[in-house]
């Protein structure tokens, strides 16, 4: 037999006036009897669509965030430990549940900005050492963190103080990939390859000194277009460093790079 529930934004309107505080309160409720037929037991189930979390329905969200009084940092930390959840996604899971007190915050980098370490720190999976944790390889972390469009090894630290990076990626993947030989650099992992034109103007050959370097390869090697360069510089990427030439060779000598390049001369 199919129950007639009453729309979320009524049975919600009907909620808030118990005036509950904690889920505990709810759940009780829900078992002694008086609840009405009408409002469901489960509500995050049954309202699905409109559902936004047990906060939500219960009322205790009119409260201000800046206004709560969370636990202490450590206090809060040990309970969570107690939770045995393995990575972030778990955390985000639960705090979703309905189950967690109101005195833990959901977002506890923001509530804990002086204490904050890490997401491993805050649910008790840090005191896994390093070389024990499974990380992605360095190409499919390279795909996930390009994602991100972050901005350099800055927006970087940032984004991993801030708890969102997955268990499965490093937090200084330099050290870790470095160890399996496959980092190459910052610019190629967060996908900006933002080396200055200072840097480069040190390291290649200006515009000028590049061009007959350049049409003597294309002459050699017998390179007509692009696709033909891109394939070249893959498989003789030490030749190009002994002569001092760029594998993105559009990047480097573009016209504006190459307008601030000389201006630097």
């Amino acid at each position: 037999m199919k129950t007639n529930w009453l729309p979320y934004t009524e049975a919600r309107s009907f909620v808030h006036k118990l005036k509950f505080k904690t889920v505990t309160q709810w759940l009780i409720y829900s078992k002694s009897g008086k609840r009405p037929f009408n409002i469901p037991s489960s509500p995050r189930r049954t309202y699905k669509k409109e559902w936004k979390g047990m906060s939500d329905w219960l009322g205790t969200e009119i409260i201000q965030t800046q206004k709560r009084v969370y636990r202490k940092y450590d206090d809060a930390r040990k309970f969570v430990h107690k939770l045995e959840l393995t990575g972030s996604e778990d955390w985000k899971k639960y705090c979703k549940s309905g189950n967690k007190p109101e005195k833990i915050p959901s977002a506890p980098w923001n509530t804990y900005k002086k204490e904050w370490k890490s997401i491993g720190d805050w649910l008790g999976t840090g005191t896994i050492a390093s070389q024990k944790r499974k990380y992605l390889t360095y190409d499919n972390a390279k795909k996930f963190v390009h994602k991100l469009h972050l901005s350099g090894s800055t927006a970087w630290r940032k984004y991993v103080k801030s708890g969102k990076l997955p268990d499965n990626i490093p937090s200084n993947p330099n050290n870790t990939y470095q160890k399996q030989g496959t980092w190459i650099s910052w610019g190629d992992f967060l996908g900006t390859n933002n080396i200055s034109v200072t840097i480069k103007s040190k390291s290649f050959l200006s515009p000028k000194k590049a061009k007959p370097v350049l049409k003597k390869l294309f002459k050699e090697y017998d390179i007509k277009n692009l696709s033909d360069w891109k394939k070249f510089a893959k498989t003789h990427g030490k030749l190009l460093e002994e002569l001092r030439i760029p594998s993105y060779l559009l990047t480097t000598y573009s016209k504006k790079n190459v307008i601030k390049w000389e201006k630097q001369k």
